[in-house]
């Protein structure tokens, strides 16, 4: 589908393959850094959340931001299932929402505008391609 978009529908393929891109790869390198980096290091890292948190969570958030950054990208590069990539973003949508209300109980008020601009960004893929520019599979 996307090798038959209108011109203004290609810069917005464009465009949603630029965000996928710089979301996914920010997310997997996240989520590397904490599934590889001890609590105590995050912590010293700015990651001050983690000490309110069981000691587990930070790996299990960084398995998941791992995941849902490989999602954006993969299953639409490949074709092969696709709205993964939907999928994907909705569950990273569901973990800044997370975040937010983490970043708001502690008081963290300076972290919740850059969790807000990447859930936008993400609203943006999941609109984009799921009714706008679609991906189709094989």
């Amino acid at each position: 589908m996307a090798d038959q978009l209108q011109p203004d529908s290609k810069v917005l393929n464009v465009s949603l393959w630029a965000v996928q891109g710089l979301l996914g790869l920010s997310f997997f390198m996240i989520g590397m850094t904490k599934i590889t980096t001890s609590n105590d290091d995050l912590i010293a890292l700015g990651f001050t959340y983690i000490a309110h948190v069981p000691t587990f969570v930070p790996k299990l958030a960084g398995v998941a931001e791992i995941l849902g950054g490989v999602g954006l990208i993969l299953p639409a590069a490949t074709r092969i299932q696709p709205q993964l990539t939907i999928w994907a973003a909705t569950g990273l949508m569901l973990m800044l929402i997370i975040a937010i209300i983490m970043y708001s109980w502690l008081g963290q008020w300076t972290n919740i505008p850059d969790v807000v601009v990447a859930g936008g960004l993400l609203a943006f893929v999941i609109w984009g391609r799921s009714t706008k520019a679609p991906i189709s599979s094989r």
